[in-house]
């Protein structure tokens, strides 16, 4: 039998910087089979134009109740891709947006405001300006490991996007912190190699997966046609939590 996700938890809409509407990703979940999807579009800390603020999540969130009474079929997740902003693994969310969402997306992306100058020279200068055919040095692997491990123990974090991508990771840490914090660790369909590359230390650990998309329009969602083909090459589908079956997400009680 041919292997499917029954659930993507990270997809992007117009609220963010994707082309499509909620009620389109919507559709698109549907005709690909799915029974749940997230809406996590950027927030709230990035520093250009492609951010959502809190009031247009609130925006986005009362169209998604909308899309939920006539799409009964298909269970949305109100959410959020979150950043890390720190060494100490800060996150651009504060308690009260936290509240506000049903699943959170985080992970490490080049364009957030830091927290701090020591942040922004120690912890985003080294990841940004290191060229992609250049090794990440000990130290910068040593204070990514930390922000990570931190922002995952620190906030209830559901999902750990995209792993090493810019910010280079000792997968194995990474992967014990998700396992021993209920979070998980996603294969992205448009970062196989980042996450090829931390396969191993991931397999050290009990941590689960979740396949996602990221998507950026609607006809990306819920199509994940190489993240699958990479699981199934490498025999790992008992540790992916969305592949023909939904997963639970026990962090959630955390927010409320």
């Amino acid at each position: 039998m041919e292997q499917r996700i029954w659930g993507d938890y990270h997809t992007h809409t117009l609220y963010s910087d994707a082309s499509g509407s909620i009620r389109a990703n919507a559709l698109a979940a549907l005709d690909m089979g799915l029974k749940e999807l997230a809406i996590t579009d950027h927030g709230f800390g990035k520093a250009f134009w492609f951010t959502q603020n809190f009031a247009e999540f609130k925006t986005a969130c009362a169209e998604i109740d909308e899309i939920r009474h006539e799409l009964s079929r298909l269970k949305i997740l109100k959410g959020v891709e979150a950043s890390i902003i720190s060494l100490d693994g800060d996150i651009d969310l504060t308690e009260r947006e936290i509240a506000a969402t049903d699943i959170i997306v985080c992970g490490y992306h080049r364009f957030t405001k830091p927290k701090r100058l020591k942040d922004l020279t120690q912890f985003y200068m080294p990841n940004n300006l290191r060229p992609p055919f250049v090794s990440a040095s000990q130290d910068n692997v040593r204070r990514n490991t930390r922000a990570s491990v931190l922002a995952i123990e620190r906030n209830p974090i559901d999902v750990y996007a995209h792993i090493n991508n810019y910010s280079v990771v000792n997968s194995y840490d990474v992967a014990r912190a998700c396992e021993d914090n209920a979070t998980y660790i996603e294969l992205n369909e448009k970062h196989i190699l980042q996450f090829e590359r931390a396969l191993n230390g991931i397999l050290r650990t009990g941590a689960q997966i979740l396949i996602n998309s990221d998507a950026h329009n609607a006809e990306s969602v819920g199509n994940t046609p190489d993240a699958l083909a990479f699981v199934e090459k490498c025999g790992i589908s008992g540790r992916v939590a969305n592949l023909g079956r939904t997963p639970s997400f026990p962090r959630r009680n955390m927010r409320k």
